[in-house]
This record gives structure tokens, sequence and C-alpha cells, in this order.
């Protein structure tokens, strides 16, 4: 991402598609990390899990961060929009990488 950054071309960005977006990133994020848990739980015989909450809520967090992956697949896209889903997708993975990343 590096230098990238600063290459955000403002006219092509759409907020709307961006706040969709995070959103979806941060809802679909909760049933990839919620669904297996609760399927263990269930496996388990509703035993107590050995993680901790604050364990799986860094398992939810840390799995958040892999924007610099979706940015980099994002500027092989050829379609007639491209230009706006590759300011959306720089965005949502900035966002994501330096907002919940350096916290971390």
């Amino acid at each position: 991402m590096g230098l990238s950054a600063f290459s955000i071309e403002q006219e092509y960005v759409r907020y709307d598609m961006v706040y969709t977006t995070l959103a979806a990133i941060f809802i679909c994020r909760i049933f990839s990390v919620g669904v297996p848990i609760l399927c263990i739980y269930l496996a388990t015989g509703m035993k107590p899990l050995s993680l901790r909450w604050n364990e799986w809520v860094f398992v939810y967090f840390g799995g958040l961060i892999r924007g610099a992956i979706a940015f980099g697949l994002g500027l092989q896209m050829t379609t007639d929009n491209h230009k706006v889903l590759k300011n959306t997708v720089q965005i949502c993975a900035l966002i994501t990488i330096v907002g919940i990343g350096a916290p971390i």
C-alpha cells in the first residue's frame, strides 16, 4: 500500500459504496468468526470454551487486516468502473490496516 495511499482520486470516491463495503466487512467477519465458534461450542456438548472472550475478539479483529491483499487484487480489475472499485478497496484497506491494525 505505502505511497499509493496518496493516489486516491477524489472524483472516483463514492462514499455510500465505501460505507456499505465497510459495514459488510464488519458484519461478515462476525459471521465468519461467530458461526465456527458456535459450531465448536455445540459440538463439544456446550462445554465452556478454552479461549476467553478477549481472545476471540482478537481473532475477530486480526482477520480484518487483510486489506493489502484485497488492494493488490483490486489493481488487477479491468471493468468499466475499475477506478471507483480501486478507490473503494483502497480506502477500506487503509481504514482496516491503519485504524484497526495500529491499536492491535
